[in-house]
């Protein structure tokens, strides 16, 4: 059975095709035996391009490298996806953070007022979980709200001044070298806090 590579506009190998399944033979396709046919897919498996010579013989190509401009969008795009990781891990899902704002709210509200009156429902759970008097618990809830935001505040910073630096760098190399770093600082920044330490 004769295998056929078909071609686009640009010489690029598209699919394969074969006599007597795929009749007509769609064109433009040049024959190709079943061992070139092989390498063309083994090469496809790690990245290369299958295309077509001027004198219509498939080979594989190596991939362009990206652009520097395709690099840049590619790394802030890495910064913003480990910050978001970053967050996601400290604060759990939205209605987890949202969860944490509110305590946060009652157990400063409850600090203000003097630790006197009625203990707001979640400084009381997080004392009664714990085994502790509701004063630790506030300060407590107070101490690891004041964590979260300062790992906030320094993700975010890490953020912003990684992409800026990435779309400010002159090559691929520094801007690889500036993201991997501010990727790194995010990791580390969040290491030992809330759920990401669990």
């Amino acid at each position: 059975m004769q295998i056929y590579a078909q071609v686009d506009g640009d010489n690029k190998v598209i699919g394969f095709v074969a006599e007597g399944i795929h009749d007509p033979i769609p064109q433009p396709s040049i024959a190709i035996s079943a061992a070139t046919h092989a390498q063309l897919l083994e090469g496809q498996s790690v990245g290369k391009i299958m295309a077509v010579t001027p004198d219509g013989k498939a080979v594989l190509i190596d991939r362009p490298a990206p652009s520097l401009g395709q690099v840049r969008v590619l790394l802030c795009a890495s910064i913003d996806a480990a910050a978001d990781a970053a967050r996601l891990a400290v604060a759990g899902d939205p209605l987890r953070a949202a969860e944490y704002q509110i305590a946060e709210a009652e157990a400063k509200a409850y600090r203000a007022a003097g630790y006197v009156g009625e203990c707001p429902l979640s400084v009381k759970s997080w004392a009664e979980a714990k085994g502790w008097s509701s004063k630790q618990a506030a300060d407590n809830i107070i101490a690891e709200a004041n964590a979260w935001n300062a790992a906030l505040y320094a993700i975010r910073d890490a953020r912003l001044k990684a992409k800026e630096g990435v779309r400010n760098a002159l090559t691929a190399d520094s801007a690889t070298a500036i993201a991997s770093a501010a990727i790194d600082g995010i990791h580390a920044k969040i290491a030992s806090l809330g759920n990401a330490a669990s």
